[in-house]
């Protein structure tokens, strides 16, 4: 790209290209040990600002509850400030339009500034380093992995109490030196150099155990694991014996087990949850005799049952666990629910209750305490709350200055959190009586409501509660930042439950609902438009639907053709209409056939419900057709182009 002399230089500097950059007597840029610093705590906390509920669920799919209970706050900390590095910098980049490029596209971001952010996603390196020839300023890094060496700039003085040590570690490079992205996960820490070769042999050992362990896993999350194991106190978690069963299972019975032990969760396979979900599945496969059509639609329902019920594992969800195995939410609780009932029949009745590490609700508990310290001590600057973060307990919250109302929210999210259900339940009714403002309150009562009308009416309050608690010029001071605040989320969650529960009431009512969580939170990280596009089309809101279609693109087969149907309906038979179909037809051919042929469909398709698909399948096809073609068949002009796609 071209740069006139006259204009800005694209360096950030302020001055004229001609009397900076475009100057060849003026020096490279270079950075201050300071600048660094900052710009680094700056990207921290505008990813967790912006990205945070993305951030979380990685978190929760990481780590499981034991690890948050486990280590101090100061360790917790450390961990979280690494992880977050790791999924801005390599997980969340792998893909198109990751964090880093979302972050570049503001506009506080100078070229300078977007230049490191750019180098930082392609050249971040992150591993086991041995750290030895310390001194104030910087210390020579050794990969553990491939005995790589980098030569670190460190912060002045934090680095004073050993001489070697091994941490884990997220290195960037600013021209010809690397810096540290955080602060180090330290594993061990030596004075002498025969401990720390020791050290470094062990450590060797556990990368060495990662790999062989954990292929399936990043390396680096793979190491850290292993590490976590190794320092994590044991816990007692072995599930109930399963009542001795014969063991011969028919051919469709084994192939669940072969799903499942392909796509198990990896927590699960350390935890001998593998051996243990195959033991429980002949068990049920004998008692129940299930006739099998999907054989992953069972698998995931094992694996969702044994990581939900049984080992009770943080950020398990039927979403995610039907993602990996191609099945719909609705199958695998289906399934789940009478695996439940029968092994409860052949073991005796259990109530597992909720798990006691909801990983999402401590996360939140943790930055509803941070930030309303924060707040107490009138922090501001990025320095002064990246400074009490790093040394910040959360036992140690003067929470007793709180105004009345936080206090009581917090006691709400112990509530939550209070593994004994009938203990829990007490708690709730207590906090509701202390305070009707409470939406957390509501939605628990909604979730375990069993009348439909009664869950409604839960969802409605819980919603009502949490706009009195925010308040009016709350919503208009905040409109398009709701997710990023955490006061918002009581209030986002009733939202989200409400207009599912509208939608079988009211379903002009779930569409406002929908437009008014986008407009509050425009980066719709709950994903709002999944529920509202289908809305949108089934009472004919084509423009509405174009927008959203617009402001959420996606090459999905559902996306694709609801995107040719609105150009059809906007402008008619057109060059553009036939391309589009085109484009649709390549993501699932056998839509088009269906649609033009409906004998077409296999008989097996239509006698049973689909219980899973996978993308450009028949079984995604014959999902599409029961929810588009009805409005399809209506057209008959665009039924014609159809025959010449």
């Amino acid at each position: 790209m071209q740069i006139g002399r006259n204009e800005p230089c694209p360096c950030g500097s302020g001055k004229k290209y001609k009397k900076c950059c475009g100057n060849n007597k003026i020096t490279p840029i270079t950075y201050t040990p300071g600048q660094i610093n900052d710009f680094m705590q700056r990207t921290y906390h505008y990813a967790l600002t912006h990205y945070i509920q993305e951030f979380e669920d990685y978190m929760a799919d990481l780590y499981s509850g034991d690890v948050f209970e486990s280590l101090s706050d100061e360790e917790l900390n450390v961990l979280s400030i690494l992880t977050a590095a790791y999924w801005l910098f390599e997980k969340n980049n792998q893909e198109k339009y990751g964090s880093i490029d979302r972050i570049l596209q503001a506009s506080s971001w100078n070229a300078r500034e977007q230049r490191l952010l750019e180098k930082w996603k392609e050249e971040a390196v992150f591993s086991l380093f041995a750290l030895e020839e310390k001194n104030e300023w910087t210390a020579t890094a050794t990969d553990l992995q491939n005995r790589d060496s980098y030569d670190v700039k460190l912060p002045a003085g934090s680095y004073e109490e050993y001489d070697k040590e091994i941490s884990f570690i997220c290195l960037v490079p600013v021209q010809d030196q690397w810096y540290m992205f955080g602060v180090p996960f330290v594993t061990a820490t030596a004075d002498d150099s025969e401990t720390f070769h020791r050290y470094q042999s062990v450590m060797k050992d556990l990368i060495q155990t990662a790999q062989n362990r954990r292929p399936r896993e990043e390396p680096f999350i793979s190491m850290i694991h292993e590490f976590l194991s190794i320092i994590l106190p044991v816990q007692d978690n072995s599930p109930s014996p399963v009542p001795d069963t014969e063991t011969d299972l028919t051919p469709e019975e084994q192939q669940v087990l072969s799903v499942f032990n392909e796509k198990a969760d990896n927590t699960l396979q350390a935890r001998g949850g593998v051996e243990y979900g195959e033991k429980l599945w002949t068990a049920y496969a004998n008692a129940a005799a299930p006739i099998i059509k999907k054989p992953a639609a069972y698998a995931a329902a094992l694996d969702y049952y044994l990581c939900k019920d049984i080992y009770q594992l943080p950020g398990v969800t039927q979403k995610k666990i039907g993602e990996k195995y191609g099945v719909a939410p609705g199958t695998i609780s289906a399934r789940s629910l009478e695996m439940d009932k029968v092994l409860a029949d052949l073991n005796g009745s259990h109530d597992p209750g909720p798990s006691s590490t909801n990983i999402n609700i401590e996360m939140e508990r943790m930055m509803f305490i941070i930030t309303k310290e924060i707040e107490r001590l009138g922090l501001s600057t990025a320095e002064e709350i990246h400074s009490f973060q790093q040394t910040f307990q959360l036992d140690n919250a003067a929470v007793e200055q709180w105004s009345e109302e936080d206090q009581q929210q917090l006691r709400l999210y112990d509530a939550m959190l209070e593994p004994d259900p009938h203990r829990r339940q007490e708690l709730l009714q207590e906090n509701l009586h202390q305070n009707k403002a409470q939406t957390d309150v509501y939605l628990q009562l909604m979730e375990r409501s069993e009348d439909p009308e009664d869950t409604l009416v839960y969802a409605r309050q819980a919603v009502e509660a949490g706009r009195r608690e925010l308040g009016d010029s709350f919503f208009h001071e905040n409109k398009g930042d709701f997710w990023a605040l955490i006061e918002t989320r009581p209030f986002m969650r009733a939202m989200y439950q409400y207009g599912f529960q509208l939608e079988w009431w009211d379903a002009e009512k779930a569409i406002s609902v929908y437009e008014e969580m986008l407009e509050l939170n425009p980066d719709d990280n709950q994903g709002v438009r999944y529920m509202l596009l289908p809305q949108y089309l089934h009472r004919k809101a084509y423009q509405k639907a174009e927008q959203l279609l617009n402001n959420y693109p996606e090459e999905s087969t559902f996306w694709l053709f609801h995107r040719a149907f609105i150009e059809y309906k906007k402008h008619g038979r057109s060059r553009k209409i036939e391309q589009l179909l085109r484009e649709a037809d390549q993501a699932n051919p056998y839509v088009l056939e269906y649609m033009l042929s409906p004998e077409m469909i296999p008989i097996e398709l239509t006698d049973d419900p689909i219980e899973a698909y996978s993308p450009g399948s028949r079984e995604e096809a014959v999902l599409f057709l029961d929810e588009a073609f009805w409005f399809w068949e209506e057209e008959e002009e665009l039924m014609e182009v159809l025959h010449h796609i």
